[in-house]
């Protein structure tokens, strides 16, 4: 039976405080499925979320209708409340459907398993820099192009490269936190560059998600075009959006991802100190870890 809260007026809380929550309602990723018997045989299912922090379990009874869509890190929306049995709190599941995406009021960097990463401190670094931003904006922006549909997980787990540097599972998350730490402090001394440095660090290798594979080989598509050509159709929509509210910014970063690759078929030479800089710490972040 559907609750009172509807799902467009989700609370979305992280998963750490909840268990001081009499009920809670959000999107949050399926990271398990347990099927267990009741005292008197009767089965219900063990539901584990997970997020940047906490994995919690919540329990239903009548969830058969959903499972062959189920997958793991499967988006679910649910609204749980809270009961207490034994002298212990658990989460009862009043709604549970499958959602395709998660809304863009509620992307976050924090809604993200931490499972889903391979190195857990890279991952970590990840949310704190990103929650660094001061820029309203461009925190928007960046969590919103990260929640993309097939960019979060393989931005997690893909290999920065096949062959070169960070030749790994995870290494893009590696070498994506490596470049984004270096960059950022040298405009340590402005608040706005340096947060648009960690923007575009962070997403200069974004490409990657669609044309390598955590298998450690190349897509259908990675085959066809190099990383660095999908880098502004990846952050088409989000770029669309910032272009209304900070367009200088929005222009700058294009301009960092178009010329900052080593051989960039734009024909445009670097006109700001963030470009010239991202494609220099890009390059020593790739020699150092292939050299070492």
């Amino acid at each position: 039976m559907r609750s009172s809260l509807h799902q467009t007026n989700s609370k979305q809380p992280q998963l750490n405080p909840v268990y001081g929550l009499s009920r809670f309602s959000g999107y949050y990723f399926l990271v398990g499925l347990n099927a267990k018997l009741d005292r008197y045989k009767h089965p219900y299912w063990e539901i584990l979320i997970q997020d940047a922090h906490e994995t919690v379990s919540v329990y239903s009874r009548d969830i058969e209708g959903l499972i062959p869509s189920l997958a793991p890190y499967s988006i679910i929306q649910l609204e749980c409340a809270r009961s207490r049995k034994n002298g212990k709190f658990f989460f009862v599941c009043d709604w549970i459907e499958i959602a395709n995406e998660i809304p863009i009021k509620h992307k976050n960097i924090e809604l993200v398993p931490h499972s889903t990463a391979v190195n857990q401190h890279d991952f970590f670094t990840l949310v704190e820099m990103i929650n660094s931003i001061e820029i309203k904006e461009l925190r928007n922006f960046i969590n919103e192009v990260l929640f993309e549909s097939k960019i979060t997980i393989p931005f997690l787990r893909n290999p920065a490269s096949l062959r070169f540097h960070h030749n790994y599972p995870g290494g893009l998350l590696s070498h994506s936190v490596s470049v984004a730490t270096e960059l950022s402090a040298k405009f340590s001394n402005s608040n706005i560059e340096r947060d648009i440095s960690i923007v575009a660090a962070l997403l200069h290798d974004i490409g990657k998600t669609k044309t390598l594979s955590e298998s450690m080989g190349r897509t259908k598509l990675g085959f066809l075009l190099d990383h660095s050509d999908l880098t502004l159709e990846i952050c088409a929509n989000a770029l669309a959006r910032l272009d209304a509210k900070l367009l200088d910014t929005a222009q700058h970063l294009r301009h960092a991802w178009t010329y900052a690759t080593p051989n960039a078929r734009y024909g445009f030479k670097p006109k700001t100190d963030l470009a010239k800089q991202l494609q220099k710490v890009e390059h020593d972040s790739a020699k150092e870890v292939s050299s070492s």
